[in-house]
């Protein structure tokens, strides 16, 4: 694009007034945004060439077939963010499921129903950069600014691929455990992320949401490390109806 030609606001051609810049849409090409007040007093983003040279004098009020501006809420329309959240919201639809079965049942926060609810409710974390996808927790559940963050497809194929062979120190896999335990693949990886241990992601119950810790504030986990007595031994003596202090305190009994 080359140097940009200053325009003032309150310049008016045809019905359109400029109001001010708008993000650039981007397809195979930038295209220079402006947003602009139509006599008809609705307001729209139009390709600043187009108003220009005379083929967008307005809103497309009173158009019917004809010219319309490009959007009347975002001007994003082709930009790579709008075209994440149009992916996504077609895997939450039910002609999506017949041709990927794996996402059948999958729905879209109402927050993204439109894409200004998607700009305006953006995944906890770092934010969005263009070539990033939007990977749910787990890659299941429903697609929600709780449950997804952006990664960058490396990340996303590796985040993938570790879940699957990830083991504990006993030597069993992480999935295996989680999946005995009824603990869903999605709620591990995000317990991972919250800063869970592995032992403690795949083996507390889904109805424990956070990590426990011991009357001094100590987590559970550390305490029972330091006293030698394994994750498991010391999640059994919970599931069994232990205090988690005696838990994670008291010595493993050796067989003589």
């Amino acid at each position: 694009m080359g140097k940009r030609v200053e325009i003032q606001a309150g310049e008016k051609r045809g019905k359109l007034t400029f109001i001010s810049d708008a993000p650039d849409q981007v397809d195979s090409r930038p295209r220079r945004m402006g947003r602009f007040q139509c006599d008809c007093g609705r307001e729209a983003v139009v390709q600043i060439t187009r108003w220009r040279n005379g083929l967008a004098a307005s809103c497309g009020c009173g158009q019917p077939g004809g010219y319309r501006a490009i959007s009347v809420t975002h001007g994003m329309t082709g930009t790579p963010m709008y075209v994440c959240w149009k992916a996504m919201s077609q895997r939450c639809t039910p002609g999506y499921w017949v041709q990927k079965p794996r996402y059948t049942g999958v729905r879209r926060d109402p927050r993204w129903t439109t894409f200004e609810g998607f700009m305006e409710n953006q995944p906890a974390g770092r934010p969005y950069v263009p070539g990033m996808a939007l990977a749910r927790f787990g890659d299941e559940g429903d697609y929600t600014p709780e449950n997804t963050r952006w990664l960058t497809t490396s990340e996303n194929a590796r985040e993938a691929a570790e879940r699957r062979m990830q083991k504990l120190p006993d030597g069993r896999f992480a999935a295996d455990v989680a999946r005995q335990n009824g603990i869903g693949s999605g709620t591990w990886s995000r317990r991972l992320h919250d800063g869970w241990s592995l032992e403690e992601a795949v083996m507390t119950p889904v109805n424990q949401p956070k990590r426990l810790r011991v009357a001094d504030g100590r987590y559970a986990s550390d305490v029972a490390k330091g006293n030698g007595i394994s994750s498991r031994t010391w999640h059994d003596r919970v599931a069994a109806g232990w205090d988690v202090e005696r838990a994670v305190t008291e010595p493993v009994r050796r067989r003589r």
